[in-house]
């Protein structure tokens, strides 16, 4: 019978490296954080029109296409938005 690893996130599973991983929490919990706030919006046009992207660029965002998102793209439409966006970086514990 063969182990089966476990990871913390489904990124750590899928990535091919602890650095891209991190990167794909990081958009990960931008992209939820944008989704959240155009459901709150009075429609999708007006999010659009409020983070200044066309209707197709806002349903990639809405359908979860993070590929299509640099790190940057969405920290930009998180601000743009109003949501305070931070990073804490803290030592691993020794292993």
């Amino acid at each position: 019978m063969t182990e089966q690893e476990s990871y913390a996130s489904v990124w750590d599973a899928i990535c091919d490296s602890p650095g891209e991983a991190t990167v794909m929490k990081l958009k990960s919990k931008l992209l939820m954080g944008l989704q959240t706030y155009v459901k709150s919006c009075s429609g999708e046009e007006d999010a659009a029109t409020f983070l200044a992207i066309t209707k197709p660029r806002l349903a990639e965002l809405l359908h979860g296409k993070i590929d299509r998102f640099t790190f940057e793209q969405l920290a930009h439409l998180a601000v743009a938005a109003g949501l305070d966006v931070d990073i804490q970086v803290e030592h691993r514990l020794a292993r």
